[in-house]
């Protein structure tokens, strides 16, 4: 039911009719009326407490099980960059960087993982949202080149946010990971967007990529729900709520074989 606030609350509602059997009497109507809000709101915790619960335990098994390999990947490359000699390792210096980076960047990417499944609340602090959306593409830049993906940034100056830097870090690069791989290779277009709407400011992140159905964007941001083949649908769900720590609303709008809109809405720091 709506009240006078204007806000929304449940209610359970039950009714019973006492029929007459003298014709001079009307029949009785009882209906009992029950506040149920708080008891759907424990109802929902609960839920997310155990699925959040559930995705930690995953998170850190697939955290440990990538150690490993990782670890082998980084040591084959530093083994072929000493035995390559001459002309083969200048035409291959590049990719043997590239690799290193990558591989630095995933390690670092696990131990965030391990710690996220650990969980621990959001620190906010005043931050700049246009060196964090740097940061977040430096970190996935190899893939972005070697995807062939061209990035148009369309910001310019300082964008004062409160904000755990490190955290939303992650949940920027997942979104412009799942960009990267939605679009065709060397044909792909990433587009970031910073501007001020009222006390926020809007981040716009758009490819050019695949897009989504109705469904699909009803579904993205539940746990274990993904697209992908090969996906756990943890990325999604853990952007949903890094932002949700930052009080930030997210909106997605798409269509199919034109591209994705991501837009975030983070509060002005210097107007909070």
């Amino acid at each position: 039911l709506k009240l006078k606030s204007s806000s929304w609350e449940w209610f359970n509602l039950r009714g019973k009719v006492f029929k007459r059997k003298d014709a001079s009497w009307v029949d009785e109507y009882v209906l009992l009326v029950r506040n149920i809000h708080d008891q759907k709101n424990t109802q929902k915790a609960l839920l997310k407490a155990e699925k959040l619960s559930i995705q930690g335990e995953i998170a850190r098994t697939f955290a440990h099980e990538l150690r490993n390999p990782l670890a082998s990947i980084g040591m084959v490359g530093e083994v072929l960059n000493r035995k390559l000699k001459g002309t083969g390792k200048e035409s291959f210096g590049n990719y043997f960087k590239i690799l290193k980076r990558s591989t630095k960047t995933l390690n670092d990417l696990v131990t965030n993982l391990l710690n996220a499944s650990n969980y621990s609340p959001a620190v906010l602090k005043e931050e700049d949202l246009a060196e964090i959306v740097d940061s977040a593409l430096h970190k996935a830049a190899d893939r972005i080149y070697l995807s062939g993906i061209k990035v148009k940034k369309k910001y310019k100056g300082s964008f004062p946010i409160l904000a755990d830097k490190e955290k939303l870090e992650i949940a920027l690069l997942n979104l412009i990971v799942n960009a990267s791989e939605a679009t065709t290779p060397g044909e792909g277009i990433i587009e970031m967007e910073i501007k001020s709407h009222k006390t926020d400011f809007v981040l716009r992140i758009t490819d050019n990529g695949q897009g989504m159905t109705q469904d699909q964007i009803d579904h993205i941001f539940e746990a274990f729900y993904s697209n992908k083949e090969t996906g756990m649908g943890i990325g999604m769900s853990s952007v949903k709520s890094i932002l949700e720590e930052h009080d930030a609303p997210i909106k997605v709008s798409s269509r199919l074989n034109e591209g994705t809109t991501f837009k975030i809405y983070l509060h002005n720091a210097q107007l909070d």
